[in-house]
């Protein structure tokens, strides 16, 4: 599973990215194509453009119900998997917080729950 992060979507030239990918994986050097955290709109190009992708890893949770709207009918359209991060919001939602004051330090995760 090759999995692949585009971070500016002003620049266009994951498409080609992900086309010469799809290249390697016809010489059988790559088997399946992924994403981590793009939208439904990128990934509709790649479809448009006959790139078949295996899944796409995004944050999804009882809070941030972002792919539900879009992204996953767009993947159970396409056979794409959703692979979840941040079901828990960083532990927040877990025993371990109970009775615990506010982090001062809250990681990437449980901060963009809490700013």
């Amino acid at each position: 599973l090759m999995q692949f992060h585009w971070w500016d979507y002003n620049d266009d030239e994951y498409l080609r990215v992900m086309q010469s990918m799809q290249e390697l994986q016809s010489e059988g050097k790559i088997r399946n194509l992924a994403l981590t955290n793009f939208d439904t709109e990128r990934m509709e190009v790649m479809a448009a453009a006959g790139i078949t992708l295996a899944s796409n890893q995004v944050a999804y949770s009882i809070l941030d119900r972002r792919p539900a709207v879009r992204m996953a009918p767009f993947c159970a359209r396409h056979g794409c998997k959703l692979l979840t991060y941040g079901t828990l919001l960083g532990g927040l939602l877990s025993e371990s917080f109970i009775g615990r004051g506010r982090s001062t330090n809250p990681g990437t995760s449980q901060g963009k729950y809490l700013d």
